[in-house]
């Protein structure tokens, strides 16, 4: 699949960028974002009335703050800016210009740790870095948010870290994401080009399983099923090894027809990888997330993540849309919002492979998503996102 799925494209209005948005207490807890709707009636009278406030985020916000009063819902009005706070959601309707939510409620910590289901046995990948840190002297442990990173001025995006036997020299000086012979180098800040002595890597191994749907657990609308907990540092360490191995963009030989193989996070099980992932931009993000959204199976149709959020709300692992491109959002560079620079992980982008770059953020960017049961997401902030991490006797 390439990325020119069709999308529609729902633009969040009133979301404007202020220095508050940036600071809200706990703003990432906004879940279950629902457009166009609106919760009428129920209104929390202990909350203190109607709100004029800037974002869904800050809504989301006013809520929590609320919540020993008996807030449990809230709807922003986006033409008027206005915040409501419920104790129900028992009104909900159909109503433009309206975005509702709900706090997490108990059961978002209730879902077991369990081991990936094992996938059949395969003959072994060749030597390469499949586990993180992936041997590769340009990741930071940790970039100043408790995550790790990338040294943006030295890593030039080149597949270091790709199997001896898998790395391929781009030949084309022109092309496309699509096309097997082209590809982009560069550091992050200065961005891509075409240039001699780029490479990408061409691993596809057609006997590692693509991950297959949970046609079960879709089927059930069991969340713990299609998202079994993971945190958020596993989610980087993931990413950062699809993009430091520079893995290639599509199919690159069609007789072999297989998918780019998993990288693993020092949390993961001992047989990751295990898995393949289909070699696109959303494969990054389901890849990172241990999900198969957009897997198919017997009564699974094509799918996207089911928690939409503010996208000026974004934290490190968070899905993004612009266009039919789906990147992963890394980390704000110099504040926070619209027209602020930011780091991006992403599946071509017109690189033709894996790649790390610096973009400014525009309201061209929604809808955004964040994956359900990521461990102790609810506790984390104040620009510190990693700092939870499974101890060694909670691995499967």
């Amino acid at each position: 699949m390439v990325c020119n799925t069709a999308l529609v494209i729902v633009v969040l209005l009133g979301n404007v960028a202020t220095s508050a948005t940036a600071v809200l207490p706990n703003a990432g807890n906004c879940t279950n974002l629902r457009i166009d709707i609106d919760l009428s009636g129920h209104d929390c009278g202990a909350c203190g009335g109607t709100k004029t406030l800037n974002s869904t985020a800050a809504c989301c916000a006013a809520c929590q703050e609320h919540a020993a009063h008996g807030c449990k819902f809230w709807t922003y009005a986006t033409d008027l800016r206005h915040c409501y706070l419920k104790t129900s959601d028992a009104g909900s309707r159909k109503s433009g210009h309206h975005v509702s939510g709900s706090l997490p409620g108990p059961t978002s910590k209730a879902c077991p740790v369990v081991a990936e289901p094992p996938a059949p046995p395969h003959p072994p990948l060749p030597a390469g870095q499949y586990r993180f840190p992936y041997n590769n002297p340009h990741i930071v442990h940790d970039v100043g948010d408790g995550c790790p990173g990338l040294n943006l001025d030295t890593f030039d995006n080149g597949a270091e870290e790709c199997a001896a036997v898998w790395r391929d020299e781009c030949w084309a000086t022109h092309g496309s994401d699509e096309d097997p012979g082209y590809c982009e180098c560069g550091t992050p800040r200065a961005g891509g080009s075409p240039q001699h002595n780029c490479y990408q890597c061409i691993g596809q191994p057609s006997h590692l399983e693509r991950k297959p749907a949970n046609v079960t657990a879709y089927k059930n609308d069991d969340m713990c099923g299609r998202y079994p907990p993971i945190t958020r540092r596993q989610i980087i360490e993931r990413a950062l090894g699809w993009v430091t191995n520079g893995f290639n963009y599509g199919i690159f030989n069609r007789s072999e027809g297989g998918n780019t193989p998993e990288t693993c996070g020092s949390e993961d099980e001992a047989e990751c990888p295990q898995y393949s992932y289909e070699s696109v931009c959303n494969g990054l993000l389901e890849m990172s997330w241990k999900s198969d959204d957009t897997n198919i199976g017997p009564g699974k149709s094509k799918s996207w993540p089911p928690v939409k959020i503010d996208c000026l709300d974004v934290r490190p692992g968070d899905w993004l849309h612009i266009g039919a491109h789906m990147q992963m959002f890394r980390r704000w560079l110099n504040g926070s919002g619209l027209g602020k620079e930011f780091v991006l992980y992403q599946m071509g982008g017109g690189w033709g492979k894996a790649n790390a770059v610096v973009k400014t953020f525009t309201s061209a960017y929604n809808p955004c998503y964040r994956r359900p049961n990521i461990i102790n997401d609810d506790v984390e902030g104040d620009g510190h996102y990693c700092s939870t991490k499974r101890p060694v006797n909670d691995l499967p």
